[in-house]
C-alpha cells in the first residue's frame, strides 16, 4: 500500500508469549483496563493505521478477556 513503511516492527513470538504470561498474572480489572488502552491505540483515525505491535497486544488481551469470561460463567 502506498505510504506504508516496507517493514513495521512486530512483537516476536517470545515477546508476545511474555506479554500474555504477564496478562495472566493480573486481576480481571487490570486486564480490562489494558484492553481499553489497547483498543484506543488501535482505533483507525481515517489517516494512519495502528502499529502492528498495538494490534498484537489488543488481540492477546482480547484472548485473555475471553478466557476470563469463560472461567466466570
Amino acid at each position: 500500500m502506498a505510504g506504508e513503511p516496507d517493514s513495521e516492527a512486530t512483537l516476536s513470538r517470545e515477546q508476545l508469549e511474555e506479554f500474555s504470561r504477564r496478562l495472566a498474572m493480573l486481576s480481571d480489572d487490570s486486564v480490562e483496563r489494558i484492553y481499553q488502552t489497547a483498543y484506543q491505540e488501535c482505533r483507525y483515525d481515517g489517516k494512519n493505521l495502528p502499529p502492528p505491535t498495538a494490534i498484537q497486544q489488543l488481540v492477546a488481551t482480547w484472548r485473555r478477556l475471553r478466557k476470563i469470561r469463560k472461567e466466570n460463567q
